[in-house]
């Protein structure tokens, strides 16, 4: 567990690294108002890489933390005691159907092209950030949350590898392509249904 645990600690140093490079490339700091749409595009598909990487680390840092049996009013002096955040960091996102590839595909419209926002890249950039200064409260939501999925008797969770591995640099790779493993190797206690 040794070895997890500085593998977790040197993940989450890069994932800061690359999301302050990230960052720094796109001219976020200069606090503009609109980018343009390319950018927009590659700099939210990086965020995602980097956003399921790190809710992979979070699901092992998870693994590893030792919850106290809490009461329902402590959770909600909690809850009323909190702050709102304007980006909500989904911990385990909802599996969607694949789409149905019989149905009649309808011509589309062109859509004319204006600048883009980035008021909500920028949001979630500010709560990554924060999340990766201090992922120990998210992590313990994660674990909370497995706790409730074990309890119900839930499928066991499915960690796929990550796609587009080839358009990450080379230590963000290895990390993305290390993690499917090291957290199927922590959900071998999980009941498996299968």
């Amino acid at each position: 567990m040794e070895t997890c645990a500085s593998f977790i600690g040197a993940s989450l140093e890069r994932l800061k690294h690359a999301l302050a490079g990230l960052t720094g490339q796109a001219g976020l700091h200069l606090d503009r108002p609109v980018i343009t749409r390319a950018l927009h595009r590659r700099l939210s598909s990086a965020l995602r890489a980097i956003e399921i990487m790190f809710r992979r680390l979070l699901f092992l840092l998870a693994m590893q933390v030792d919850l106290p049996d809490t009461s329902k009013a402590s959770q909600d002096r909690e809850r009323a005691a909190g702050r709102t955040r304007r980006w909500h960091f989904i911990l385990m996102p909802v599996a969607r159907p694949l789409p149905d590839h019989f149905e009649p595909v309808e011509p589309r419209k062109a859509i004319p092209l204006s600048p883009a926002q980035t008021r909500t890249l920028l949001e979630r950039f500010q709560t990554m950030a924060g999340m990766l200064e201090d992922p120990v409260p998210a992590a313990r939501r994660m674990a909370r949350l497995l706790t409730r999925l074990k309890r119900r008797g839930a499928m066991r969770p499915c960690c796929a590898p990550q796609s587009r591995l080839h358009r990450l640099d080379h230590e963000l790779g290895l990390i993305a392509s290390t993690l499917p493993g090291l957290v199927n190797q922590a959900l071998k206690g999980w009941y498996d249904t299968s």
